[in-house]
């Protein structure tokens, strides 16, 4: 899960980098572009979690990224 994660962080950052500029111009490219940076932050979300179960055993990590997952995702839309 954190590997899987980590390539979604750094894809989504990549796109998010690319679109960044066309986003100033572009309402439709900035829908996009905060859309892919919701997205980084929710596999980043996911990799913390995932750290903190795989060290500490605090399975509680999970829950708790899920639901400011979903709140962020709820935010956005």
């Amino acid at each position: 899960m954190i590997v899987v994660a980590l390539v979604a962080v750094l894809m989504n950052t990549l796109i998010s980098l690319w679109l960044r500029s066309a986003a100033r111009r572009d309402l439709n490219v900035r829908s996009a572009y905060l859309h892919m940076l919701g997205d980084a932050v929710s596999a980043a979300g996911v990799v913390a979690a995932g750290v903190v179960v795989a060290f500490t055993g605090a399975s509680i990590a999970d829950p708790l990224v899920s639901i400011l997952i979903a709140l962020l995702i709820l935010w956005s839309s």
